[in-house]
């Protein structure tokens, strides 16, 4: 399982195989007994066998689709998707035949129709009600990864009232799919977090940790050369994102959250003081926090192994660059 909820990064399409692996594929589906093995519904295998079908086999694949074999069902979804063995792409087409499979209880399915619902597509209108039904669905139908995309909607509120307790129950049920990465929400969602900061800080961290921070970048300055944050904590000025490289097509890197401008210096160490006071009772336990030095006055650093870096600081710049308490969440 990758980090990222996106349809195209968790499914790792590799589009050019051998004529051995494409002919596996085919044995596979026409044999009942394989059909229900783990290797049957390999993602690579299946679009790999799909992509490769020509005008013949998609004749024999819709035949045993139109009788209910699930796998054959799935693979024509695939062909409706990708725009394969001669027939035009079709989002449409494409989940009604996943849903077809889903409906039989299969978790792969489940999972490919629920991403359709997720991200929606031509013709397929987003619903994140339906995406979370059919991942729930895929759970409980032995599916480690579908209970990640659960916990992660309960997490971050999508679909559903966000829920850091429900999250964190259905991310234990996620640990075989990938324990590092899972752990890592687990510690994000259990413990007492209720206040908005709390929440929204979390919700930040998990985003990164995940990298799907982007979910959160809004519109891109050409000035400053940042996004707007659609996510900002309380109490600031704003709430942005930086680009890896500068422009709108980088990678969403830091997450940052500037007050007003405070130029009494005494009063923007205080507000410094007590903004990481409210970031380390907001944080789960397992972070450290460091004391401010000499130099390094009115700067305060979160850190745990695994997670971005968390930054508190009131910046005393020289000439007329402004001076503000900011909360930074990087590397």
């Amino acid at each position: 399982m990758t980090q990222s909820h996106s349809r195209e990064r968790r499914r790792g399409r590799a589009w050019d195989v051998g004529f051995a692996i494409w002919l596996l594929g085919f044995v596979l589906l026409a044999s009942p007994v394989a059909a229900q093995t783990t290797d049957a519904w390999d993602t690579n295998t299946l679009v790999n066998i799909a992509h490769n079908l020509t005008a013949p086999d998609l004749d024999r694949v819709r035949q045993q689709a139109s009788v209910g074999d699930a796998r054959s069902q799935a693979l024509l979804g695939l062909v409706y998707e990708m725009g394969a063995a001669g027939v035009m792409a079709d989002p449409v087409q494409a989940l009604s035949w996943f849903t077809r499979a889903a409906e039989q209880g299969i978790a792969w399915a489940e999972i490919w129709a629920g991403d359709f619902y997720y991200t929606g597509s031509t013709g397929v209108p987003k619903d994140l009600y339906k995406a979370v039904e059919l991942y729930k669905s895929a759970a409980e139908h032995g599916s480690p990864a579908a209970a990640f995309y659960v916990g992660r909607m309960y997490f971050f509120g999508e679909g559903v009232a966000m829920n850091m307790a429900e999250a964190a129950r259905w991310f234990h049920r996620a640990i075989p799919a990938d324990a590092e990465l899972v752990g890592k929400m687990i510690a994000l969602s259990e413990g007492a977090c209720a206040e908005p900061f709390c929440v929204a800080l979390r919700q930040i961290l998990g985003a990164m940790t995940t990298e799907s921070a982007g979910q959160y970048a809004g519109e891109w300055n050409d000035e400053t050369h940042e996004w707007a944050a659609v996510k900002e904590l309380r109490d600031f000025e704003r709430c942005g994102f930086t680009s890896s490289d500068r422009t709108d097509q980088g990678d969403v890197q830091n997450y940052f959250c500037d007050s007003e401008v405070i130029v009494d210096a005494v009063e923007g160490a205080r507000l410094a003081s007590a903004l990481a006071d409210d970031v380390e009772r907001a944080l789960a336990p397992g972070w450290t926090r460091s004391a401010e030095t000499a130099n390094q006055p009115n700067v305060y650093f979160f850190l745990r192994d695994g997670f971005p870096r968390v930054r508190v600081s009131y910046n005393r710049t020289l000439g007329d660059a402004p001076q503000r308490v900011t909360l930074l969440v990087g590397p």
